[in-house]
């Protein structure tokens, strides 16, 4: 089943258990997904995630692919250009789905990260992803994945991009 965050076009997603999750994942187009999902985590319905990654890429006009370890946030020079990916695609109208083991871990912490890019503190960015997780009745992001939006609005200082 894909989440959408409130007022963004950010999906968040595992890999469907089910049917009804399937249809509802594949049942969407998506102008970005974004894999986070290694050869460990868990298919679902699929034989392996290499035939989910085939599936996604059918539903989506572009498909990147970043193996993240669960329970770990990606690298900030990977996330960042990620988040830049994600940016893009928003700005021009498109929809993204981001997608990892269980969808509110690594998945909602680049969301958050997204939002850091477009100008929330992380503070704000954390809370609303695990609002929503919480509201779903999922569980919020680990603590080893909670400092990714610190560490892009860090790095946005840097690069002079945040107030």
């Amino acid at each position: 089943m894909v989440d959408w965050l409130p007022g963004e076009r950010i999906g968040l997603a595992r890999p469907p258990r089910n049917r009804e999750e399937l249809e509802d994942l594949l049942g969407q187009e998506y102008d970005l997904a974004v894999s986070l999902l290694t050869d460990e985590d868990e298919p679902g319905v699929f034989e392996n995630i290499e035939a989910l990654h085939h599936a996604l890429a059918q539903r989506s006009k572009k498909l990147v692919r970043l193996p993240v370890p669960s329970g770990r946030p990606p690298s900030v020079e990977e996330g960042m250009a990620l988040l830049h990916m994600i940016d893009e695609a928003l700005k021009k109208g498109g929809r993204v789905l981001i997608m990892c083991g269980r969808a509110w871990g690594r998945s909602a912490c680049l969301a958050a990260g997204y939002l850091v890019l477009r100008g929330w503190s992380a503070e704000e960015a954390l809370r609303l992803v695990e609002q929503e997780a919480l509201r779903r009745g999922e569980k919020p992001p680990g603590e080893e994945q909670k400092p990714f939006p610190h560490m892009v609005e860090k790095a946005l200082k840097r690069q002079g991009a945040c107030a």
